[in-house]
């Protein structure tokens, strides 16, 4: 191993040597079913394919304006 990588791997410790295996949290971890777990969980996070929203156009200079409000608003909460 050269100088340089020998450098890179001092802050780049496996996960393995910095957990304690006698720790409770480590055992309690050993001891879970996460095959059943990740099974059980898995559909609530599976990726969703949804319709993609209908635009329509204002038919009046009204509703013109009621649409630049209502854009300027939803763009401020999205800033905020």
């Amino acid at each position: 191993m050269s100088k340089s990588q020998s450098a890179a791997n001092f802050f780049h410790q496996p996960l393995a040597e910095m957990v304690d295996p006698h720790h409770p949290l480590a055992v309690l971890a050993s001891r879970l079913p996460w095959a059943q777990i990740d099974a059980a969980l898995a559909p609530h996070f599976a990726r969703q394919v949804l319709a993609p929203a209908k635009f329509t156009w204002p038919t009046s200079s009204s509703d013109l304006r009621g649409l630049a409000s209502r854009l300027a608003r939803s763009r401020a909460l999205r800033l905020a």
